[in-house]
């Protein structure tokens, strides 16, 4: 594949389509459900794992170009090269995206290898010349991102409603989310406990949250001189 331009897609309540009914189908339809897609899944066969889900659509027949009516995405996982192939074909016809499993020179995107902390999400590609080493390094960095960075990110998305309100120059916002997420911020939330550091966002915001407010927003069920782990 070409370089390609990396962008996190929401799919949610989008019509998907899976054409194939094995192992491969299975990985994309678990991550499609996860995101929240309509899944519908064309084949002639499906394997037991896909028979006993409730959140898809199963079409028990044989692929037809129809069955690109309305869809986002499709995904051609059938163990037939010319098949996925006239899937791709009859994709660019609809203007639909399609990946051809396998067969990156066929695919209109790939699918990176993803490390998901709460809403950390980091992924890495390979443009389609080993998923196998993408999920390698996948999982060295798994290895190496600290744990802490996880409930960090969950609490400065709480932040973020209060300052875009009381924060009115956009200048001003920048420079504060780019303090919140920095080191000094991350050290101070896992080294110094948790009433430091809100404290210290406060100073930040020039007192436009107080304390006991950050306090409030990021730790709503959490004792304040609690210390990450």
């Amino acid at each position: 594949m070409k370089e390609g331009y990396y962008i996190l897609l929401s799919l949610e309540k989008h019509r998907c389509v899976v054409v194939g009914g094995g192992s491969l189908a299975t990985r994309k339809v678990d991550a499609l459900c996860r995101c929240g897609a309509e899944v519908h899944i064309v084949a002639s066969e499906f394997c037991d794992i896909l028979l006993k889900r409730s959140d898809v659509n199963l079409h028990h027949k044989e692929y037809e170009k129809s069955d690109l009516d309305g869809v986002t995405l499709a995904f051609a996982c059938t163990n037939d090269e010319t098949l996925n192939r006239k899937i791709a074909d009859d994709c660019k016809e609809s203007r639909v995206l399609c990946n051809v499993v396998d067969d990156p020179d066929w695919c209109d995107f790939s699918v990176p290898a993803v490390l998901k902390r709460g809403p950390i999400q980091i992924a890495v590609g390979s443009g389609g010349a080993s998923p196998y080493l993408a999920g390698r390094i996948r999982d060295l960095i798994a290895g190496w991102l600290d744990r802490a960075y996880e409930p960090f990110a969950r609490r400065l998305a709480a932040l973020r409603p209060p300052i875009v309100e009381r924060i009115a120059r956009l200048e001003d916002r920048r420079g504060i989310f780019q303090q919140l997420a920095g080191r000094e911020s991350f050290d101070r939330f896992k080294r110094e406990g948790n009433q430091s550091w809100c404290e210290w966002i406060s100073t930040r915001t020039k007192r436009q949250l107080s304390t006991d407010e950050v306090l409030r927003l990021t730790n709503p069920e959490i004792n304040s001189d609690l210390r990450v782990p």
